[in-house]
C-alpha cells in the first residue's frame, strides 16, 4: 500500500478534452452542478492525506462524515506548482499526464481491494484514450464481436442522414425513432432524438452544429429499452480483472442517475445466464481491441435490454465503451468501504449510489426500509446532492 499523499484527479467531463478544439464547449451551469457533486464520490480512493480536485467550485459543498470513508481536502482551479507522489485520474487527458509527470506507479497487481488496486493500475497515454472513448471505436468493436446495433453507422453530412433514414428505418422492428450522438459525449449530451423518415426543419440546425463540430456522428435507432446494465473492468498490461454486472440506473435521455448492486450476491443483478455469458465474451472482446490501441486501466461497458414492436425483449451487450473511470467502480469502492467498516457484515439486500437533489435525497431517507448515508450536499442552487441508500 502506497504511504505517501495522492492526488485524485477527478476530472469529469474528460470527454471534452479528448474532442476536437472545435467541438469542445463548456458544460452548463446545471451540469457543472452536477459533476463536481459526483466528483466528490470519489473520495471512496482516498487515504489520509489525500486531496481530492473537482472540476468546479468547493466552497459551497459538505462532506459529511460517512462509514469508512476518510476526510479528504477539496481543492479546484489549475494545479500548476504541485506536485504530488501518486495521482489517479477520472481520464486520461493532457492535464492529468502534465499532473503525472512526477508521480510514481504504486506496485502490485489488480487483485485485492478497489480503493487499492485503482491506484496500482496502469495509466494508459493520452492517444490511446481519446481513441478508445471514440464511440466510432466502439461501433467497430460491436461490428467485429457481431452484436452491433441494427442499422447503426456514421454519418457526415445532412444528406447522408436523409439517406439513412429513407433506407434503414421502413421495416424496423426498432420502430422509428432514432438518435444521432457526437464521437465524444456523457450522461446525454451532445446528442438529438428524432422520429420518422421525415428530417424537421427544427433539427436541422442542430445536427449541422454538431457536424460542424465533431465531423461525423453516429446514428442509432432508439430503442425502448427495459433495463440498463453495466459492467465495469481494469485493464494491465498482462492481465485483466472484470467485475461483476451491476444495474445502471438512468432518467429518459440517459443521463446518470445511480448504480445498483448487492454486494452480498455479487452476480445478482437482474441479467439471464445466456445474457451474462455474452455480456463476458463481449468483456473480453473489447479488452483485446483495447490492449491492440495501447489502453491499459480502467474501463466500462454500457449495456441493455430493450422491447421490439413485437413486446419481444432482447439484449443488447454492447452500447458504449467508457474507457475511463466510471461510478460502477466508484459504488463497488463505497461498498468495500462500508464493509471493512463494518457497515455491511450482515448486509446482503440492495446497495445503491444516487446522485439528484436535496429533495429527491430526503424522500429516500423517508423511503422505509432504507438507510441512507450522504456522500456530499451543495447550499447553492441547484441544489445538488450524492447519497448511498441501503435496503433489505
Amino acid at each position: 500500500m502506497r504511504r505517501d499523499p495522492g492526488l485524485i484527479f477527478a476530472n469529469l467531463g474528460c470527454e471534452n478534452d479528448w474532442a476536437p478544439s472545435s467541438a469542445r464547449r463548456g458544460l452548463s451551469a446545471r451540469a457543472m452542478c452536477t459533476a463536481v457533486a459526483c466528483a466528490t464520490t470519489l473520495r471512496a480512493f482516498a487515504l489520509p492525506g489525500d486531496k481530492l480536485w473537482v472540476p468546479g467550485p468547493v466552497e459551497d459543498l459538505v462532506l459529511p462524515q460517512a462509514p469508512g470513508l476518510e476526510e479528504v481536502e477539496l481543492i479546484g482551479g489549475r494545479l500548476r506548482g504541485l506536485s504530488f507522489a501518486h495521482v489517479l485520474a477520472w481520464g486520461e487527458t493532457e492535464a492529468a499526464q502534465a499532473i503525472r509527470k512526477r508521480a510514481r506507479r504504486v506496485p502490485g497487481g489488480l487483485d485485492g481491494p478497489l480503493g487499492e488496486v485503482l491506484w496500482r493500475a496502469p495509466a494508459p497515454g493520452v492517444e490511446a484514450a481519446r481513441s478508445a472513448n471514440d464511440r466510432r471505436f466502439a461501433l467497430e468493436c460491436s461490428r467485429s464481436l457481431g452484436c452491433a446495433l441494427e442499422g447503426a453507422a456514421v454519418i457526415g453530412t445532412i444528406t447522408e442522414l436523409r439517406t439513412w433514414l429513407d433506407r434503414e428505418l421502413p421495416g424496423r422492428s426498432t420502430g422509428d425513432a432514432w438518435v444521432l450522438k457526437a464521437p465524444y459525449s456523457s450522461s446525454g449530451r451532445e446528442r438529438v432524438q428524432g422520429a420518422g423518415q421525415k428530417l424537421p426543419a427544427s433539427l436541422e440546425g442542430r445536427i449541422a452544429s454538431l457536424l460542424g463540430r465533431f465531423g461525423g456522428l453516429i446514428c442509432e435507432p432508439w430503442m425502448d429499452r427495459t433495463a440498463d446494465f453495466g459492467v465495469c473492468a481494469i485493464l494491465g498490461e498482462e492481465s485483466l480483472r472484470a467485475l461483476p454486472p451491476h444495474r445502471l440506473e438512468v432518467d429518459s435521455h440517459g443521463a446518470f442517475l445511480g448504480i445498483a448492486l448487492r454486494p452480498g450476491a455479487p452476480g445478482d443483478c437482474g441479467l439471464e445466464p445466456l445474457e451474462l455469458t455474452e455480456l463476458q465474451r463481449v468483456v473480453e472482446g473489447v479488452a483485446i481491441r483495447l490492449r491492440a490501441l495501447g489502453y491499459c486501466g480502467p474501463f466500462g461497458i454500457d449495456c441493455w435490454r430493450w422491447r421490439d414492436l413485437s413486446g419481444a425483449v432482447r439484449f443488447h451487450p454492447l452500447g458504449e465503451i467508457n474507457a475511463r473511470m466510471s461510478f460502477g467502480l466508484v459504488a463497488r469502492a463505497l461498498a468495500e468501504r462500508l464493509e471493512a467498516a463494518g457497515e455491511m457484515a450482515a448486509q446482503s439486500g440492495l446497495f445503491r449510489m444516487r446522485v439528484g437533489d436535496v429533495e429527491a435525497m430526503r424522500r429516500a431517507r423517508e423511503a422505509s426500509g432504507a438507510r441512507v448515508i450522504p456522500l456530499v450536499e451543495s447550499r447553492e442552487s441547484p441544489e445538488v446532492a450524492a447519497w448511498i441508500e441501503l435496503q433489505g
